[in-house]
C-alpha cells in the first residue's frame, strides 16, 4: 500500500521506510513536510508496535524541538471499514496529539483479502483518489509547494 501512496503523490520525493528498518530519530533529522503512517488492525486491535513508534517519534520531536508539517494515515485490516473505524481514529487523534502541525482528520481504509494481501476490489483506485485530496489538502493550508519530502511507514 505504501509504494500505492508514493506513486500517486509522484512527482513528490517520497521515502518508504517500515518501521522495524527506520527509526523516529531518523524521520526527525530527515525534516520531512509530510509523514504517511501506516498500521495494521490485527485481531481488533491496532499493531502495538506501530503506537510505541508514534510515541517515540513525539518525544524525539519534542526533544529536538521539531514538528512535522503534514501527518496523514493509512491502516490495513480484513474487518470491515466500519468496524475498523474507531482503531484508525485512535491512530489519527495519536498524531493530533503529537508534534505534527496538521493532520489530516480521516485515514485511508487498505481492506485486503487476506492477512497478507491482496487488497480487496477498488482500494488502488481508492488510494489514487485520497492522495489526490491529499494534496489539494496541504495546498490549502500553504501557498508554497509542501509535498516535496515525505515518508510512509507501513
Amino acid at each position: 500500500m505504501a509504494q500505492k501512496i508514493a506513486e500517486a503523490l509522484e512527482p513528490a520525493e517520497v521515502k518508504i521506510g517500515h518501521i522495524k528498518k527506520v527509526s523516529p530519530k531518523e524521520v526527525v533529522e530527515d525534516e520531512p513536510d509530510l509523514l504517511i503512517i501506516g498500521a495494521a488492525v490485527r485481531v481488533f486491535r491496532i499493531w502495538g508496535k506501530s503506537k510505541k513508534w508514534i510515541k517515540k517519534l513525539n518525544n524525539e520531536l519534542e526533544k529536538e524541538k521539531k514538528t512535522i508539517k503534514y501527518g496523514f494515515c493509512y491502516v490495513t485490516h480484513m474487518m470491515s471499514k466500519e468496524k475498523t473505524e474507531g482503531k484508525a481514529l485512535d491512530i489519527v487523534r495519536m498524531m493530533m496529539d503529537s508534534s505534527i502541525e496538521h493532520v489530516h482528520p480521516e485515514w485511508l481504509s487498505g481492506q485486503v483479502k487476506e492477512m497478507e494481501g491482496p487488497l480487496i476490489e477498488g482500494i488502488s483506485e481508492e488510494i489514487v483518489k485520497r492522495s489526490g485530496e491529499l494534496v489539494r489538502w496541504i495546498e490549502t493550508l500553504e501557498d508554497s509547494n509542501s509535498t516535496a519530502q515525505s515518508y510512509t511507514l507501513p
